[in-house]
């Protein structure tokens, strides 16, 4: 008997886990092949049970199930490619213990292990068509004070094009038509390297060009009206204290841009230096949770930022005030990439 609910459950979990990916196939992806082989993939562990010929439900008993007691919380699932790995690898695990367990009564197990085989294969199909996850390791964004040189589509390409991962477009001092203008340029910019560009504060400027995301301070609109309108597309929030990024993250903010960390000239109206301790204070309590540190971030004190917790450094002057922009662009990404590999 015990072993007939082995089967059971296993049955369970492997179709519950393939409805999932169904679902993420069917309306996410909108793709069809992928669906329909998710479907017949499920179908198939019916008829798997009906060649080992018992109804292993007669044997279910989860009251009983030591299993079955809410003795830990599950984590939750940071973002689709997580909810798929979840339970792709929920299905894998369940059709091995079927193969096996389905020996013992005289089965060779061969369709459970086809049927395993082809879910390694749809995983794989369905990670490939969906977006890859944003990195937020330098983040670049511009003022009015360097959006006024003539050459600052220039500074921005090198910038692009040796290491810089998002762009935020952030101008306050100029006339609607102005910034529309000039974010469409950034947003064909961006495009043709394949880089994220976020609109700050302008949610109506950010749809006018599909840009990628929005930037809201504290006092811009709510980030449930934002949600509303952008839809699928990135929200990040920014943040002056602990209490600030709690709630911001806590609201649904994709990432909290944390500063100014050292005291900084670029914003006429920063608050004062905030330090790195409110973004290892954050990065303890919320893990996957995507910190930017904004605010004075220089060569010197990257590696310090990040060690301290933060998953990007947002930079301005650093990059775009300097002389050799490409290069102070690759000497960012090198600080970078050996934080990383501690």
């Amino acid at each position: 008997m015990e072993l007939f609910r082995i089967i059971d459950a296993n049955l369970n979990r492997a179709r519950e886990g393939i409805r999932v990916v169904e679902e993420i196939s069917r309306f996410y992806l909108n793709d069809q092949d992928i669906f329909l082989k998710l479907k017949e993939l499920r179908h198939q562990l019916i008829e798997g049970e009906k060649f080992l010929g018992i109804r292993a439900i007669i044997f279910r008993n989860s009251s009983s199930d030591v299993g079955n007691k809410p003795h830990q919380i599950e984590n939750d699932r940071g973002n689709l490619r997580e909810l798929l790995e979840a339970n792709a690898n929920r299905v894998e695990e369940s059709l091995r213990v079927l193969e096996e367990f389905s020996k013992l009564y005289g089965y060779t197990g061969e369709l459970f292990k086809k049927a395993r085989f082809s879910m390694y294969e749809l995983e794989q199909k369905i990670f490939l068509k969906l977006p890859k996850p944003l990195d937020y390791s330098l983040y670049l964004a511009t003022d009015d004070h360097y959006l006024r040189q003539g050459n600052i589509y220039d500074i921005i390409e090198q910038a692009l094009k040796t290491g810089v991962t998002i762009l935020q477009y952030r101008c306050k001092e100029k006339t609607d038509k102005e910034m529309f203008v000039e974010a469409q340029k950034f947003r064909k910019l961006t495009q043709q390297y394949n880089i994220p560009l976020i609109i700050n504060d302008r949610l109506d400027l950010a749809l006018a060009v599909d840009a990628d995301g929005i930037h809201l301070g504290q006092d811009d609109l709510p980030f449930e009206i934002a949600k509303k309108l952008m839809g699928e597309r990135v929200i990040g929030i920014s943040a002056h204290t602990y209490e600030e990024g709690h709630a911001a993250l806590l609201a649904g903010a994709d990432y909290i841009g944390v500063g100014p960390v050292f005291e900084t000239q670029t914003k006429k109206d920063a608050n004062p230096p905030c330090g790195m301790e409110n973004i290892a204070c954050i990065k303890k309590e919320f893990p996957k949770a995507k910190v930017i540190a904004i605010g004075g971030i220089k060569l010197k004190n990257a590696a310090g930022v990040l060690t301290a917790g933060a998953d990007g450094l947002a930079v301005v002057s650093s990059i775009l005030g300097s002389s050799e922009p490409a290069l102070e662009t690759v000497a960012f990404r090198k600080i970078i990439e050996q934080t990383r590999d501690l």
